[in-house]
């Protein structure tokens, strides 16, 4: 999971989100309890203000689209592992409705 971490830090960073980045890093530089409090956290998975709220920015764009792809992977992993937040399953429900609508 922490390749993944690394992988989101970077998308984060690409689409002018280093405070999250860095959130994101921290985790992920941490030890594996706190990679697992990251992967299930409301910093993540939340609402309003949340990564999967908000990275990438309020608009439809490229890079919001990739950030959503990507956290749809994310969590459809972590619901394998059992390790997510009580929202982890509604986001990726919602960013695949929106994949497949082409929004």
């Amino acid at each position: 999971m922490r390749e993944h971490l690394k992988s989101l830090a970077r998308m984060l960073r690409e689409n002018g989100e280093s405070a999250r980045a860095v959130m994101v890093e921290n985790a992920v530089t941490g030890p594996d309890a706190g990679v697992d409090a990251f992967l299930a956290s409301n910093e993540l998975w939340g609402g309003s203000g949340s990564i999967a709220d908000c990275a990438g920015g309020p608009d439809r764009s490229e890079g919001r689209w990739k950030i959503e792809r990507f956290l749809i992977e994310l969590g459809k992993e972590q619901i394998r592992s059992g390790n997510v937040n009580p929202r982890t399953e509604m986001w990726v429900t919602a960013f695949s409705r929106w994949e497949e609508a082409g929004i």
